[in-house]
Formats: C-alpha cells, sequence, structure tokens
C-alpha cells in the first residue's frame, strides 16, 4: 500500500514536497486555495542564492535601526500600528544579531542553500521547467571600496563555508555592462548561481508535471488538521479526508497549523516589493543586488524584476507606494536612461522567523504531521531541497543533514 500524504500549499517548498514524495512512491494529494507558484512564489526576486548563509541581522545592526527605519531612501518600512505586535519577535531577533549567533545560524543555512542549481535541476528534469532556469554570476554592486568594506565580516564568514567571491573594479563592471549608471564603481561577483526567468510560471510548470504523473491536486483552503492515532485528516469547508501523513508547506499561514498543533512559531510577515518591467531598454546580463538599497535586478522573459525591500506591516495592510517609488529609484541608479513600455506591482509576504532558518520535520508529539516553512526570503533558493527531506523523513530515509536547527518546538 502507498503512504497518502497530503501536501498543504502550491509555492515552491510545497511542490517541491509533493514532486518528491511522488518519486518516492506515495500517493500525494497537493492542497492550495488558489493556483501553483501563484502567491509569495510568484514574485521573488527569482535567484537560486547559493551564497545566502548570511541573515538579515548581522552584528552592528542595533546602531543601524534609525537610519534604516527613518531614513528617506532605505529598504526597510515598519508601520506603527504593527510595532507592539512585532516586538517580541524584534527582540528575539536581535539577540539572534551576535557574531557568535550568526555564525551557528549560516552553519544551519548552508545545506540548505548549498548546490541550489543543481537541486532546482534535479526537481526541474522533464518538467519543461527546466527551459526557465539559468546559470549564471550574480554580482553585488557598491558605490565605492567603503562600502564593500562595510560587508568584509559577511564575505569571511560566506568564505568559510566556500563561498568565495573576487572584486570588479568599474572597467569591468562596464565591459560586462555597458549601460551601467556612474554611481556603481565596484563589485563583488559569485559564481555557481542561476535564476530563473519566470518564477510562477516555473512552479506552475513542475505541479502540471507532478498531477500529469500520478500526482493530486485539489483546490481548498484547509482549515484543520486533526491527528489521530495513525492517520491525520485535513478539514476544509465542505470536506475533509484521512491522509497516512501531512506536510505543513504554505508560508506564513502555516502558522495557524502550528498553533492548532501546540507549537508557536513566532513568524512575522517580512513583506517583500517587486516591479516588473515589461519592454525594458536594459536589461542586466545578470542579476545584481545593490549593497547599499538591498534591491535585486533580474533579468526576466519580459524585461527586469526589481525586488527586496523589507516591510512589517502584518497581513492585510495595502501596499506602501513608497516602497515601490524606492525600486523605481533603484533601477535609475542602474540604469540612468532606463525606458520601459509597462510595469507591474507586487507585494507579497515573506514567512519570516526570529532566528532566521525554517522550520522542517516530524512534529515529536504527532510524527503523521511534517513542517516545511518558514523559508523567510529565501524559500526559492531552498525549496528543492527542502522537498528532498521531507520525502526522505515520510519514507523512512535519512536526511541530508542535521534537523535540529529546523525543529519545530524551538520557540515553546
Amino acid at each position: 500500500m502507498k503512504l497518502t500524504v497530503a501536501v498543504i500549499g502550491a509555492g515552491i517548498v510545497g511542490v517541491s514536497c509533493a514532486e518528491h514524495l511522488r518519486r518516492a512512491g506515495c500517493a500525494v494529494t497537493l492542497i492550495e486555495r488558489g493556483t501553483a507558484g501563484g502567491a509569495t512564489s510568484s514574485g521573488n526576486a527569482g535567484i537560486l542564492a547559493a551564497c545566502g548563509v548570511i541573515p538579515v541581522a548581522t552584528p552592528g545592526i542595533i546602531g543601524k535601526i534609525p537610519r534604516l527605519v527613518l531614513g528617506p531612501h532605505q529598504p526597510v518600512f515598519v508601520r506603527a500600528a504593527q510595532v507592539p505586535r512585532l516586538l517580541p519577535w524584534a527582540l528575539r531577533y536581535l539577540r539572534n544579531a551576535s557574531a557568535g549567533r550568526v555564525e551557528t545560524i549560516a552553519a544551519a543555512l548552508a545545506p540548505l542553500v548549498t548546490g541550489t542549481v543543481a537541486e532546482h535541476r534535479a526537481l526541474a528534469a522533464g518538467s519543461g521547467a527546466e527551459e526557465l532556469l539559468r546559470e549564471s554570476d550574480y554580482v553585488y554592486l557598491y558605490p565605492g571600496r567603503k562600502d564593500a568594506e562595510g560587508e568584509d565580516w559577511n564575505w569571511r564568514l560566506r568564505a568559510r563555508h566556500a563561498i568565495t567571491a573576487d572584486f570588479l573594479d568599474r572597467n569591468a563592471l562596464t565591459k560586462a555592462d555597458a549601460a551601467l549608471g556612474p554611481r556603481y564603481r565596484l563589485g563583488r561577483r559569485l559564481g555557481g548561481h542561476g535564476y530563473l526567468l519566470d518564477p510562477e510560471e516555473y512552479v506552475r510548470r513542475i505541479a502540471d508535471f507532478f498531477c500529469q504523473n500520478g500526482g493530486e491536486f485539489l483546490r481548498a483552503e484547509v482549515a484543520r488538521l486533526r491527528p489521530g492515532d495513525a492517520k491525520v485528516t485535513a478539514a476544509w469547508p465542505g470536506g475533509e479526508k484521512k491522509f497516512d501523513r501531512a506536510v505543513v508547506a504554505c508560508g506564513i499561514w502555516s502558522q495557524k497549523f502550528a498553533a492548532q498543533l501546540g507549537h508557536k512559531t513566532m513568524m512575522q510577515s517580512e513583506r517583500g516589493y517587486h516591479l516588473d518591467f515589461h519592454g525594458a531598454s536594459h536589461v542586466p546580463p545578470h542579476p545584481y543586488m545593490l549593497a547599499d538599497t538591498k534591491a535585486v535586478l533580474t533579468p526576466m522573459a519580459w524585461g527586469v524584476r526589481a525586488a527586496g525591500l523589507v516591510e512589517f506591516a502584518g497581513l492585510s495592510a495595502k501596499p506602501n507606494p513608497r516602497a515601490f517609488r524606492l525600486l523605481a529609484r533603484a533601477v535609475r541608479e542602474i540604469y540612468p536612461d532606463f525606458t520601459y513600455d509597462r510595469h507591474v506591482e507586487w507585494m507579497g509576504h515573506r514567512p519570516s522567523t526570529p532566528d532566521s532558518l525554517p522550520f522542517i520535520g516530524a512534529l515529536p508529539a504527532h510524527p503523521q504531521v511534517l513542517f516545511a516553512f518558514g523559508h523567510q526570503h529565501l524559500g526559492l533558493t531552498m525549496g528543492p531541497k527542502t522537498g528532498r527531506i521531507i520525502a526522505a523523513l515520510v519514507c523512512g530515509g535519512e536526511a541530508p543533514c542535521d534537523l535540529r536547527p529546523y525543529r519545530a518546538g524551538r520557540f515553546d
């Protein structure tokens, strides 16, 4: 008898879990209230960030908070109404910014981001999604030497995890991209990275492949999980079904299931923004990270995507027009004479934990239920590896890394 598994959530993490479980021989039902890849997974920067071992909170961040939050052109926005709800999370988040804690977090992130391009190639093989994947360099841009030196500690920590970058001077930058404006004069080039030409379509193609090869897609919004002695019941308005296992992989919305099952996640929505420019006059030769504004510029099938920023405003507040203006300004800093035919605005919710680590693994009290969420702004990078871990756990195999840093009860 095949194990029956429900995967709740059809973003990149959920689809990766579902497809890896299907390949492992399980009977998998992928349950999603919307469309595959249509929520947070549609709006990321599209980067396969093999360098992503450094959390946002690093040594010295406390002294930078007034400038980061109050500066007119800074990448962090906090809505006043959200402060009381945010404070307990923020205090734990900042305690994780010490050098020792960041080094520990980086060691836990490394197994999930290392080899991300190969993990994606393996996941996408045969689905048609591989046509949207590009291997490339990833270049951090700095206005000058002093700005680059301000991140030396981060780069030394990356180097300890075999993530190295070479410097590019202004001549090397403009040789690769003649349209680059005068603001950025120094770069750090990372090899072994990649990006997706259309993240939403990429996830949709893998989900279609999953369904074409025996997987089931159920359009429903699961309201509750009820573990029993040997099975778990997923219930939604108008229906319910028992499964041998259930995987919770619906990002920030996973916290309601965690609460039902007796666990705190302390997750906050780290709202991210993007602008898609269709018919762009300039397309970068590879993705750029603008180190001063923390915006990312990525080539896309339709032109260019500018993505990034951080906003804490909860799940229901309307998008912040100032965030879109800042992204548009960042593009002009790279390409002063930038033109385009039309643009599309997007805002979504990254599920961020106080320690910048996801929840991955079975629940001690309810081993029929597995968590696979909380990947903050690295869900696209970590998704395929997370799916492979979940499939190994469900099918009695051995996880490819130590899962203790991602355990469900660490904030209880």
